[in-house]
């Protein structure tokens, strides 16, 4: 529907509040009356009461929502919309506490303007603009060049034609227009090594194996939710909700820690040579000393993040997978984003690695450069199969049963857009808010060693030289990169297969990282000056 977020508690006359403002309309009188939230929200209370403000919406789409503070909803509201009048006829208020008017024929792509004025004093309905929504269009709506754009083609065929990938998924929106969406080469070339004789289509549905992209795209979605509903504080300790973290020396180390990679614990080492549970896996970090003081470096962790969904699953009692079900995707119709993956949908996975031949090599080969003190002989339940609907990452799958905070989330690009969209708009999506658009900023601005909390932010190597410095995102060692630009309102997803082409020679997988920097860079080419 609705671009940016404005939410605007109005009485007599507001100016607009800017993006990743905050705010929230008064409690209607009514306890069966829905929550109902938007980018504008204008309660006015008196005769001559006025506001103006603008929202941003699809040309000839949109509707404004009106919500009863009283018995019924009174027609004491003059509305225009681009200086046209909306007219809202008797019976349509007398239909429900909440009535939807289409007011798509006054609106234009982009930034609109919005006026309301309280005709007598009773009590005025509260009026509210859904967020924007996603819808697909092309790229000229949105000021982008659709032949510059059809490069991005050229530049994943050199990608696959030259073994990095056997094919991938690329969406491009802007202002909320999704002008590309498309997919390439095989959702599954080959099976443990051996190509298929009918290799599998990838189709823009295809489900991806997110890896590491489950740090931003689920665990710190849901910190966020906790940070929001004021459940969660950053500057928490993560010993005054789980008090067993506290030992070796661990007793100081915060949410803000773990988030930003410098809490001090491990970056990896295999769980599942010690436990095959998700309780052991707890105990286990509750064990760990640090390997360096709290704050005074940055080592990427998946140890950190293990802990941040430990965290989730305390302050909610509830299992991970399903607060963010719960909380997040069914809210926003993400159906095919969960954890481990139902079985009817193995037909749409993109089929990963052929077995686990990266991981077996960390903990088996001392030069690899993972040095892993452990029993070689205690464990030996390693895949000899390729991967499908299965998490590749070994601690989630082996040790948490694919549900973990640092990997273990599965998405189509479709629905990990409608959650960019989420983010850009400042914390909401049509008429549901899913956090505050002020902690949105917090956790994408910079916080520490130039990083956000969770987010990676203005990064070269994978968004390219020429995104603006707003730009957050993260990659996945599936072959996955997210960027959002809040700048240009923009999101790139690129999702890869990569492993499924199997390890070079020396036991790694190709870098998806400058397939990513190309992608992104063309995309910004296409923004017409």
């Amino acid at each position: 529907m609705f671009r940016k977020s404005f939410m605007i508690l109005a009485v007599l006359c507001l100016a607009v509040v800017p993006l990743f403002a905050s705010g929230t309309m008064a409690q209607a009188n009514t306890g069966d009356v829905p929550e109902l939230s938007g980018q504008v929200e204008i309660e006015l209370e008196g005769k001559g009461d006025t506001f103006t403000g603008h929202f941003y919406g699809h040309e000839n789409q949109g509707e404004l929502v009106l919500k009863s503070r009283g018995k019924t909803i009174k027609n004491n509201l003059e509305i225009q919309i681009n200086g046209e009048e909306v007219i809202i006829r008797p019976e349509q208020l007398r239909k429900s506490d909440v009535v939807e008017i289409n007011v798509g024929t006054h609106v234009n792509q982009g930034l609109n303007e919005i006026k309301v004025e309280q005709k007598n004093n009773a009590q005025s309905p509260a009026v509210v603009i859904p967020y924007l929504t996603l819808k697909d269009g092309k790229a000229d709506e949105v000021g982008l060049s659709s032949e510059r754009l059809e490069d991005i083609d050229q530049v994943v065929e050199q990608a696959m034609d030259n073994g990095v990938i056997p094919g991938a998924v690329v969406l491009v929106a802007k202002d909320g227009v999704v002008v590309k969406e498309s997919s390439y080469g095989f959702a599954q070339k080959y099976d443990m090594g051996n190509l298929l004789d009918r290799p599998v289509a990838m189709e823009t549905n295809t489900i991806f194996d997110l890896a590491s992209v489950t740090k931003v795209m689920a665990t710190t979605q849901g910190i966020m939710k906790l940070v929001s509903e004021g459940k969660l504080r950053v500057t928490d300790k993560v010993s005054d909700i789980i008090p067993e973290f506290a030992n070796n020396g661990k007793e100081s180390v915060t949410i803000e820690d773990l988030l930003t990679h410098t809490s001090g614990l491990t970056p990896w080492t295999p769980t599942y040579y010690f436990t095959d549970n998700s309780k052991g896996v707890l105990e286990y970090i509750n064990d760990l000393p640090l390997e360096y003081e709290t704050g005074t470096s940055r080592k990427y962790s998946d140890f950190s993040f293990m802990m941040l969904g430990f965290v989730i699953e305390e302050v909610t009692g509830m299992k991970l997978n399903d607060y963010l079900d719960e909380q997040i995707y069914e809210t926003l119709n993400m159906g095919d984003t969960q954890f481990v993956p139902s079985a009817h949908l193995k037909n749409r996975m993109a089929a990963t690695s052929w077995g686990n031949p990266y991981e077996h090599k960390m903990v088996h080969d001392p030069n690899f450069g993972y040095n892993v003190d452990v029993n070689l002989d205690a464990f030996d339940g390693w895949r000899d199969y390729t991967l499908i609907g299965e998490v590749n990452d070994g601690n989630s799958y082996y040790a948490n049963g694919g549900i973990a905070g640092h990997a273990g989330l599965f998405s189509t690009a479709r629905d990990l857009s409608v959650l960019g969209q989420t983010m850009l708009n400042g914390g909401g999506y049509g008429l549901d808010r899913i956090y505050d658009s002020t902690v949105v900023k917090e956790f994408t601005s910079p916080q520490r060693y130039t990083h956000g909390y969770g987010w990676e932010l203005n990064t070269t190597w994978y968004m390219g030289n020429k995104k603006s410095p707003s730009a957050f995102g993260h990659t996945g060692f599936t072959g996955t990169q997210i960027i959002f630009d809040p700048e240009h309102q923009l999101q790139i997803i690129i999702l890869t297969n990569k492993q499924n082409m199997g390890t070079t020679p020396s036991g790694s997988y190709r870098s998806t990282g400058p397939l990513s920097k190309e992608i992104s860079d063309i995309v910004y080419d296409s923004i017409e000056k």
